[in-house]
């Protein structure tokens, strides 16, 4: 997945991804801000950009995302 800032850490790391085959991808949601991958009983809340659901894991995500939504990919 490459390297990613997460949130609490004060330098990027290194990312890889493991899927499991119980839940399906197309079950899974990616918080933009974070990049925390959820499955629906996960997602804290979601925002309708350009005719799409967003979904965050966090308030906090949520409210990054409002402030810079360009930054996000919004």
């Amino acid at each position: 997945m490459g390297r990613r800032e997460l949130k609490g850490l004060a330098e990027e790391l290194e990312l890889f991804e493991v899927r499991s085959d119980a839940v399906r991808l197309s079950a899974r949601a990616r918080d933009p801000v974070c990049g925390m991958e959820m499955v629906p009983s996960q997602v804290a809340a979601t925002l309708l950009v350009k005719g799409q659901e967003v979904a965050f894991c966090c308030e906090k995500c949520l409210r990054l995302f409002l402030d810079a939504p360009h930054k996000h990919g919004g």
